[in-house]
Formats: C-alpha cells, structure tokens, sequence
C-alpha cells in the first residue's frame, strides 16, 4: 500500500510531545507500506484493532487503535488504487469528541 501524508504521523509524536507514539506509529507504516489489502476484512486479518467509523460525508474510515489503546490513527483507505491517506492522528480524548467526523 502508499501511505500519503506520512508526515502527519510524524508530526503528532513531535508537535505534540507523544514521543511515546512514534515506535507504535512507525510499526504501524511499516506493516501498511509492505501489505496488500483488498477490502476490510484483509485489513482486520493484520490488525485487529482496525474499525470502520461512517463520517459526516457518508464514506468510511478505517480507525486503528495505536500505543495499546492510546491513540487513534484515522485513514482512508482506497483498496482499488492500493492508497492509505493519514487523515489524523489522535489521542484517545480527542478522538471521542467526535470533531473529526465532521472534517471528512
């Protein structure tokens, strides 16, 4: 799979101070660069903790839970083009608010 926007993984364990978060985070990239999911169930097969959440403009998210249950990592995941964008990465809290959601 590409993953788009990489840096926002990067930039949630710098900006933020979640140095914590980069080693889940990068093991995280790793698993998804290598796969070759086709639909959610290939994903849920890798990684367990992977959820589809419906947004506010009617498509799909794929959440994963990251850091043993920490964060959220909110992609979209495009299985005809092989396509992973990072839309947020989250602490549990914020993740919550649901705010999110409405940005997709």
């Amino acid at each position: 799979m590409n993953v788009i926007r990489r840096k926002t993984l990067q930039a949630f364990w710098e900006r933020r101070g979640n140095t914590a978060a980069q080693t889940p985070l990068l093991e995280w990239f790793k698993i998804a660069r290598k796969a070759y999911w086709q639909n959610f169930a290939d994903v849920q097969s890798v990684r367990g903790d992977a959820d589809v959440v419906h947004v506010a403009s009617g498509k799909t998210a794929v959440v994963f839970d990251i850091g043993g249950n920490k964060y959220r990592l909110i992609t979209m995941i495009d299985y005809v083009r092989q396509t992973i964008r990072v839309t947020h990465v989250l602490t549990h809290k914020e993740y919550d608010q649901d705010r999110w959601k409405d940005e997709l």
